[in-house]
């Protein structure tokens, strides 16, 4: 569990190939048909401007100050 509560989305800076999705906790059920979308466009690299916006909250490398919100 990261500690904004947030998954973790997104290739690694330094391992483009390698997709990292992880860290749903008690979300998975609530984001999981979202992201299941989203990681398709990933894949087939058919990213819109909107699904590159939502990434930068889930990227490995953002930053982690914000406390969790949805308790």
């Amino acid at each position: 569990m990261t500690p904004d509560a947030f998954p973790i989305v997104g290739y690694l800076p330094k391992a483009e190939n390698l997709l990292h999705v992880a860290g749903m906790c008690g979300q998975g059920l609530m984001l999981g048909p979202g992201l299941a979308e989203l990681i398709t466009r990933m894949i087939f690299n058919e990213l819109s401007g909107d699904d590159k916006k939502i990434l930068e909250g889930y990227s490995i490398v953002r930053d982690f100050k914000d406390a969790e919100i949805f308790k």
